[in-house]
């Protein structure tokens, strides 16, 4: 409520000292209004430069995850989901289905699992991608090619594979007891596991790469077909396409 008053020209003690308390009111209202406006802006501000400090960190530790391969490829598949923490499945939902089964299936197994933990544990992602023309090269793991997947820094990769081929795969390979040896589908996916794990954990080899994922893959095989002695040997490059996309 507002009061007036009407002291003339002069003010009576009693009339003054209505002045000031009414005075006294306003500065009182006045500082009550200042403070909380104070308040609203220091919690405020602090909120922006908590929000601020918060993505120039996030940003510092995900700057190798955004600016990859693997978020580029997200943003063209319309349909992906996130399978592990860092691994996420790409493709329609029957083929999501199944390489998520692929992956729990490997995930029985000591090699596969430790593959699938190493991914896990490092700082970048896996997008796996269904692609019906892999099929005529097994399977890729495409990375940057940068000094940080040997450096023990690493980069996100995609892993593409033609995920409608059937269990037998898509190719066999040379046996080291026989001249070729089975390329099962499982056995294919663990195998570029085994390079998407060097490569998001920075220890990748372009000298020993496929060396080194054939050893995880034998160690695989002899997990998964305790019975199949013909492993497959280190000379890698020697293959045959036996599964053709339509079959």
């Amino acid at each position: 409520m507002n009061r007036a008053y009407n002291c003339g020209p002069f003010c009576a003690p009693k009339c003054l000292s209505a002045h000031l308390s009414s005075f006294r009111g306003a500065i009182s209202g006045f500082n009550f209004e200042v403070n909380l406006h104070m308040s609203f802006w220091n919690i405020h501000i602090r909120k922006i430069i908590s929000t601020f400090l918060g993505l120039l960190l996030a940003g510092s530790i995900s700057v190798a995850k955004t600016e990859n391969l693997a978020r580029d490829y997200i943003q063209k598949d319309s349909n992906c989901q996130t399978w592990a923490r860092n691994i996420i499945i790409c493709g329609s939902p029957q083929i999501i289905r199944k390489i998520s089964r692929l992956l729990r299936q490997i995930s029985l197994y000591p090699t596969g699992l430790r593959l699938i933990e190493e991914i896990k544990s490092s700082n970048h992602e896996a997008l796996i991608q269904h692609r019906i023309f892999s099929a005529s090269g097994a399977g890729q793991t495409l990375a940057p090619a940068k000094s940080t997947l040997s450096n023990g820094i690493g980069e996100s990769v995609v892993i593409r594979m033609n995920f409608e081929a059937p269990a037998s795969g898509t190719h066999r390979v040379g046996g080291t007891t026989e001249e070729w040896t089975a390329f099962p589908l499982i056995v294919n996916f663990a195998h570029e596991l085994s390079h998407a794990s060097a490569k998001t954990r920075g220890v990748w080899s372009a000298v020993t790469s496929e060396k080194d994922a054939i050893y995880d893959e034998n160690l695989f095989r002899q997990e998964y077909d305790p019975e199949n002695l013909n492993l497959r040997s280190k000379n890698y490059e020697k293959g045959e396409q036996i599964w053709f996309p339509g079959m």
